[in-house]
């Protein structure tokens, strides 16, 4: 399997850190991110799971 993207949030005190690597392209993009927007991450992994069922 072949990895397409990747995706990381990190934490540094309050503030939140998403990274994307896109490995088709060899490009990384980050953008900060709220901490209500990090916590609905698990909810949208669970509609995709159940989208490719």
């Amino acid at each position: 399997m072949q990895k397409l993207y990747t995706a990381e949030v990190n934490n540094d005190g309050d503030q939140y850190t998403l990274t994307v690597t896109d490995h088709r392209l060899a490009t990384t993009e980050t953008a900060d991110v709220p901490k209500h927007m990090v916590d609905q991450i698990p909810m949208l992994i669970s509609m995709i799971r159940m989208a490719t069922r």
